[in-house]
């Protein structure tokens, strides 16, 4: 930097020179120069940094785990942020536009990365467009410690993922934490990393995490139309519990029987509705620290006040190829600003699944049974060491729900309210002749997870209160 700060009185001098035919442009060579060593320093930094080491997973190591990332990135925000300065110092002696190099050349490393993890998720080889100023970006090869991924992109998606074990943590109020209440991952973490790898980079993360969620869902899909030996028994339940409106007259007896016969498919998808609910809190997590520190506030306030006027332009217009382009420019603005809502991204098409939400009043009765409400976390916990966490299955159950028209949500509604009615009326008789509590466990745990899973869906009150009487939540909410 020093000798950049002397050699630019000669460059400048000499603002264009021969070299036999050909016409050079020392200025241009110099500022090239100066992006081939930003590029190259900035790609190393962050394949070295972001460099994560797992042993034997364990609470123990998850601890050390913590410690670890918080130093890397602190550290990286640090360096990343030395590199700024430094262009915006030299834009001064070398009369460029330093920031504005800074600016594009890392968000061209970053976004570059993003998409070789992409390929990597996808198992897709699409050759990769060659770089449109000349600055080739290096590539790296994989880390011994993390060689499933093939960026430092995957490596900090993979401990973010693993600081979030459902297995170890809770989550809670935009974080994730111990049973002792110890904060493993929250937004201080988030806004470290955000020093460290941008706006571009949590983006490029999010991104990564919208991925996962479709290859889970497709899994989930698959999986469900696998079972068909499982239609009749969910089609006999729907007919036996016909109409929503009113108990069966089988009683609770006839989600017990059916319980019994599908018990096989609770383990498989507890896994798959808290992988999906995981993902899909660590977006809302990324989109609240887009959302809060973007630094282009006259973008943000743009944004904001041309929102509605963008939502009627796509209505009425549908296949102009400008208003297309223009929709597309404001939703790249909407996502950098991180006003779009994750739980409202429709990741799929999917065809009409016959008996899924029979399918999910069924798990959600069996899961309901092994979670307990905790009023310090706010949140419905499984026992400890166990890889279950209330709030990541009504992420991950909503999530579901959204790829499906409206009505598969309202009577999910519909059937958990139906089962409600039975299991109190039940509960009221046998506590009549023993000493029992007017409420139950279950039942308290089951419209606890109807309140979250209507407040994570941004859906109307009206859904849940058309199923559950007023009265029953202020029994609910008094014996809790």
């Amino acid at each position: 930097f020093i000798y950049l700060t002397f050699s630019p009185k000669g460059i400048f001098a000499m603002k264009k020179t021969l070299i036999g035919n050909l016409e050079i442009k020392p200025k241009s060579i110099l500022e090239e120069g100066l992006r081939k060593e930003l590029v190259r320093q900035f790609s190393a930094a962050l394949h070295d940094s972001l460099q994560f080491q797992y042993s034997a997973r364990s609470k123990q190591t998850l601890k050390e785990h913590i410690h670890s990332c918080n130093n890397v990135f602190k550290g990286l925000g640090s360096r990343i942020d030395g590199f700024q300065r430094s262009m915006i110092w030299l834009q001064d002696f070398l009369e460029i536009d330093g920031l504005h190099i800074f600016i594009n050349e890392t968000s061209r490393v970053l976004k570059f990365n993003v998409e070789h993890e992409l390929m990597n998720m996808t198992q897709k080889k699409t050759p990769i467009p060659p770089p449109d100023n000349g600055v080739f970006i290096p590539l790296f090869a994989r880390s011994e410690g993390d060689s499933s991924a093939a960026s430092f992109v995957g490596r900090t998606l993979n401990a973010l993922i693993y600081l979030t074990e459902p297995k170890y943590t809770i989550y809670s109020n935009h974080g994730w934490y111990f049973y002792s209440g110890e904060q493993v991952c929250g937004m201080k973490t988030i806004s470290s990393l955000r020093n460290a790898i941008g706006i571009e980079g949590l983006v490029g993360i999010e991104k990564l995490l919208s991925c996962k969620i479709k290859s889970e869902l497709s899994r989930f899909f698959k999986f469900y139309t696998n079972i068909q030996t499982y239609g009749t028994i969910l089609e006999q339940f729907r007919d036996a519990i016909f109409p929503e409106w009113k108990c069966p007259k089988g009683g609770v007896t006839i989600y017990e029987t059916a319980l019994k016969k599908v018990v096989k498919l609770m383990s498989p998808m507890t896994k798959s509705f808290c992988r999906i609910g995981q993902f899909q809190l660590l977006r809302k997590m990324l989109k609240t620290e887009l959302r809060v520190s973007v630094d282009a506030k006259v973008l943000h306030s743009c944004v904001v006040a041309n929102k509605g006027m963008m939502i009627n332009l796509a209505q009425n217009a549908h296949t102009k190829s400008k208003t297309i382009d223009t929709l597309g420019r404001f939703s790249d603005s909407l996502v950098l600003c991180g006003l779009a809502n994750p739980m409202a991204t429709i990741f799929m098409h999917t065809n009409s699944l016959e008996g899924l939400p029979s399918l999910i009043t069924l798990f959600v009765i069996h899961s309901m049974r092994e979670l307990t409400f905790d009023s310090d976390f706010g949140a419905l916990v499984g026992k400890e060491d166990e890889s279950i966490d209330g709030w990541l299955l009504v992420a991950g159950v909503a999530t579901v729900l959204r790829q499906f028209n409206a009505a598969y949500t309202k009577s999910l509604f519909a059937l958990l309210g139906q089962y409600l009615k039975c299991s109190m009326a039940s509960h009221l008789a046998k506590a009549r002749t023993e000493e029992l509590p007017r409420i139950s466990t279950e039942a308290k745990n089951i419209v606890i997870f109807m309140r979250q899973l209507r407040s994570i869906s941004d859906l109307d009150s009206s859904i849940l209160f058309q199923q559950v009487p007023q009265h029953l939540m202020e029994m609910i909410e008094a014996s809790s």
